[in-house]
């Protein structure tokens, strides 16, 4: 159990993870380390809660996620990563949670989605992603609960929602979506 080990450790520049090797959760664990650029998660093959794990990390801009395979919760797993331009979702297909997952990643341009069919809930999953053009959502087919997923989308102009079969919360789903010309 590593959940909030490193919590607010806002002068963490760099860390050696590869001692983690039987860390199962790692709920918050670099949360508010608004100077660590990157992290070696080659480790974390077991952990399975990364909810929060690296929320405010603000300095992130790019993560390797391939250890992920075993997660099934992500929620605000990059809430508030404002410089994190880009993601490999791989390895999330045992993900039910990603509810706030990149809320606020506003460096956000385009997100592979096709690994998220185990999804129930993606409530504010890209809360405020201003730069996110485009979201393939054909694989949310088991998704109940969207409930401000693409809320502040600015520069969002299209979706297929075609995926979106078991939805029975879409409250404020596409709410300031200033620039939706079209929606199947």
């Amino acid at each position: 159990d590593a959940s909030y080990m490193f919590y607010n450790c806002s002068k963490l520049t760099s860390i050696d993870t590869s001692g983690f090797k039987n860390v199962t959760n790692a709920v918050a664990m670099f949360y508010n380390c608004t100077l660590l650029t990157s992290v070696d998660t080659a480790a974390f093959t077991k952990v399975t809660d990364t909810s929060s794990m690296f929320s405010y990390c603000s300095k992130l801009t790019s993560i390797d996620t391939a250890a992920f395979t075993n997660v099934t919760s992500a929620a605000a797993m990059f809430y508030n990563c404002t410089k994190l331009a880009s993601v490999d979702t791989a390895t999330f297909t045992n993900v039910t949670s990603v509810g706030s997952m990149f809320y606020n990643c506003t460096s956000l341009t385009s997100i592979d989605t096709t690994a998220f069919t185990n999804a129930t809930n993606t409530s504010s999953m890209f809360y405020n992603c201003t730069k996110l053009a485009s979201v393939d959502t054909a694989a949310f087919t088991n998704v109940t609960s969207a409930s401000n997923m693409f809320n502040g989308c600015t520069s969002l102009a299209s979706v297929d929602t075609a995926g979106f079969k078991n939805v029975t919360n879409a409250v404020a789903m596409f709410y300031n979506c200033t620039s939706l010309a079209s929606i199947n």
